[in-house]
């Protein structure tokens, strides 16, 4: 085992494996330049022979390349079981209290603080309120709590001091499943499986039909390049994005929000990656969810901004909160 562990060892094993291809080339390039002649045994090397021998080099070092990857793969899952393991032991109280989100609400923040280490909240002892139907632009640097807000609305995280309540109902009282379903939403790297483009829409909502799909597809500027793929929304992406752009997958996330129709909807930088033609797009959506939806927006676009009814400013002080109107 000690013996799998040294050969598996990135990056050493990677850099003594890009030493050894190296010194092979300088050997075969001054052979072929005519300045070494050792171990040719009076056959002078060919440019073929060489390109030939540079790549058999590359292949003899492939199982070893492997082998590490496959032990950094194990190392990885082994330290995520030790974080896992715990929290799978934990008892959980299911909160199942009786929870239907009303036409008319408003969402209060009382005094809520989140750190993510210990003596450096992100947000510290935040109010603020949030009404039904009203589209609300949350900006300041980065670092400033405007992710971690989302979230915490989304009910993805919990607030370690105050509460979050919704027409005096606290939000942790509530199933995760009775609350989320009321929230669509869109991260700034969204996430999918393995799976076609229609797959990973539909997961928003698994009952739609795929006429639903290429409607939201079509609002989300989807079907604009989808169509050009060999299978259309049934082309297979991989997880992590694999095979699309920043901007594409940004546009699949989009319609998967479409395609939930949930009230309250939370944007974390919905511009991002995106081309001023894919930014019409987001903006059309804004018009059409003005007094509809409850629209949270993450943000550091000056255009976004003038879209919607409020700014709350978050400052680096955390305190500090500061509030425009248009």
């Amino acid at each position: 085992m000690a013996g799998l562990e040294s050969i598996a060892k990135l990056p050493e094993l990677r850099k003594r494996i890009l030493i050894t291809i190296a010194l092979i080339a300088v050997y075969l390039g001054l052979g072929l330049l005519g300045l070494m002649h050792i171990g040719f045994h009076g056959v002078p090397i060919s440019l073929q022979i060489a390109l030939f021998i540079l790549l058999l080099t590359s292949e003899f070092f492939a199982p070893l390349r492997q082998l590490g990857a496959f032990y950094h793969a194990r190392a990885g899952a082994i330290g995520a079981a030790k974080e896992i393991m715990p929290i799978l032991g934990q008892n959980v109280t299911k909160n199942d209290v009786p929870f239907i989100l009303p036409e008319k609400f408003s969402i209060k923040l009382n005094h809520i603080s989140f750190a993510y280490r210990a003596q450096k909240p992100v947000i510290d002892k935040m109010n603020l309120e949030i009404h039904s139907a009203e589209m609300v632009a949350i900006r300041g640097p980065s670092g400033s709590g405007k992710t971690t807000l989302l979230y915490l609305v989304a009910k993805l995280i919990l607030p370690q001091t105050g509460t979050i309540e919704v027409n005096n109902t606290n939000i942790e009282l509530v199933s995760d499943d009775a609350w989320r379903k009321n929230i669509a939403l869109l991260t700034q790297h969204p996430y999918f499986f393995h799976g076609s483009i229609l797959e990973n829409i539909k997961l928003a909502h698994p009952a739609a039909t795929d006429e639903d799909v290429e409607r939201v597809a079509h609002e989300a500027g989807v079907l604009e390049w989808s169509r050009l793929l060999p299978q259309g929304l049934h082309t297979i992406i991989g997880e992590k994005n694999a095979g699309l752009s920043g901007g594409q997958a940004q546009r699949v996330a989009l319609a998967r929000v479409l395609l939930k129709e949930a009230p309250i909807v939370l944007l974390d930088e919905p511009t991002a990656f995106l081309d001023e033609k894919n930014i019409e797009i987001i903006f059309n959506l804004f018009k059409k969810w003005k007094k509809q939806k409850t629209v949270l927006i993450a943000t550091h676009d000056a255009r976004v901004e003038k879209q919607v009814d409020r700014i709350i400013q978050l400052s680096e002080e955390k305190n500090e909160r500061i509030m425009v109107f248009h």
